[in-house]
């Protein structure tokens, strides 16, 4: 029940952090993916632990992580606010030309949570909780593997975003070859 307070935050600060993904501005979007939630938790994870408020201990983890994306969400927003428009000014986009470029985006992650889900959602009605958790665990530790391919992916989505926006297929080829080589 208390995490539901905080799903709106956490929705609006992982559509923002994908919007920096999507204009190609890599600084922002691995900051605030990567560095920001870490520190920010562990941060309210010290001063939570050292306050003198009755906070149950397995709940320290939960609400330190909650506070921290909501501080991120308000700062995200604030970084995000200055860069788009409804209308065209100062060579700013529009929110308009940025759903053209982000729809293919919306497409390729909806379909990679269907398909990273599918397998444990199909095996969970076959097996036991116990065969369902140790596949689990040795699928993540098998996906150590593929950060390269993450790597190569988490540049190349945009580039293949903006090349179908502007209808640009010969980007697109090209940048196909270049990613899978």
């Amino acid at each position: 029940r208390y995490l539901s307070l905080f799903v709106a935050p956490m929705s609006l600060f992982f559509v923002h952090q994908q919007c920096f993904r999507a204009v190609k501005n890599i600084r922002v979007f691995s900051f605030f993916t990567e560095v920001a939630p870490a520190t920010l938790t562990l941060f309210f994870l010290f001063i939570l632990s050292l306050s003198s408020v009755a906070i149950e201990q397995e709940m320290l983890p939960v609400l330190a992580y909650s506070i921290a994306i909501l501080i991120l969400t308000i700062l995200i927003i604030i970084k995000w606010k200055p860069k788009f428009s409804w209308k065209r000014r100062n060579n700013h986009i529009t929110y308009l030309e940025l759903l053209k470029v982000s729809f293919p985006l919306l497409l390729s992650q909806a379909m990679m949570l269907i398909v990273g889900w599918t397998d444990q959602l199909m095996l969970g009605d076959m097996a036991s909780n116990k065969e369902v958790g140790v596949y689990s665990a040795a699928f993540k530790l098998s996906m150590l593997t593929s950060i390269i391919i993450i790597a190569v992916n988490s540049i190349a989505t945009p580039k293949f975003a903006e090349f179908y926006g502007s209808n640009d297929i010969k980007g697109l080829e090209r940048m196909t070859k270049q990613s899978t080589k």
